[in-house]
């Protein structure tokens, strides 16, 4: 699975991408706004690994992290984590860029071909995404890749807001 898209591509994420995954999410800057935890080598090698092999790769409950990576040397710049439902109607989309990929389009571009992949690959009917509301760029991000604001949730006393994209007519 690789996609491109202008400057930026999706793939399968690797281990040899640890040296720049440990990176951008040991970046405190970067991790503000996560509910994931920094991980170590020791625990980041079988990770990746795992998700390098899933089969498939979007399978019901279970979170898949994807690669993003620059397409001039396919290095690792970002991952997207996506979780399909267990009644495959919905999708759970979140994504992490690291700080110097930061404000160039990846993180739309890496949005707009998980959303394409997802349509092709499942047959869910909506994708959602939650972002801190101190996060202002990640909802700017949202609303810019087509998802619609929902209201505001509160989730493990962190209030976020809510938004959703509902599968296109054809796809």
């Amino acid at each position: 699975m690789r996609r491109k898209r202008e400057n930026t591509v999706i793939r399968r994420i690797s281990p040899d991408d640890l040296d720049q995954f440990l990176a951008y999410r040991a970046d405190p800057d970067v991790a503000r706004y996560q509910s994931w935890e920094v991980m170590d080598r020791d625990r980041a090698r079988p990770f990746l690994a795992f998700n390098q092999k899933i089969t498939p790769l979007i399978r019901p409950g279970a979170w898949v992290q994807i690669a993003i990576a620059d397409p001039a040397d396919d290095t690792l710049i970002g991952d997207l984590g996506i979780m399909l439902s267990d009644d495959q109607m919905e999708v759970e989309l979140g994504i992490t860029l690291a700080a110097h990929a930061q404000g160039f389009g990846h993180g739309l571009r890496a949005t707009q071909l998980a959303c394409a992949l997802i349509w092709d690959e499942t047959s869910a009917q909506v994708i959602n995404v939650w972002a801190d509301i101190r996060n202002r760029p990640s909802r700017r991000l949202a609303e810019r890749a087509g998802f619609a604001f929902k209201g505001f949730e509160t989730n493990n006393e962190v209030k976020e807001a809510a938004f959703s994209m509902h599968r296109p007519e054809g796809n």
